[in-house]
């Protein structure tokens, strides 16, 4: 029997679920402009299942000078 899976929008900072609901957290494009990322991350860790997944990618560009060029291929 296949798994279900849903999608859906939510607020990062005051999620409207049970503590472990999700096997899996997809925060796109968000934490770097929040103004505390922290507590997203917290209400992320809080609805995730033991060994949850968080994905979270972020759009970086960078400069010409070397260390930008570095930070932006560790992010």
């Amino acid at each position: 029997m296949p798994k279900s899976l849903s999608f859906e929008v939510a607020d990062a900072i005051n999620l409207p679920y049970a503590d472990g609901s999700f096997d899996v957290v997809i925060i796109a494009n968000a934490m770097h402009v929040m103004e505390n990322p922290e507590q997203a991350l917290s209400e992320i860790n809080r609805v995730l299942r033991f060994n949850g997944i968080l994905i979270a990618p972020n759009f970086v560009g960078h400069k010409a000078g070397i260390v930008s060029k570095i930070w932006s291929g560790i992010l």
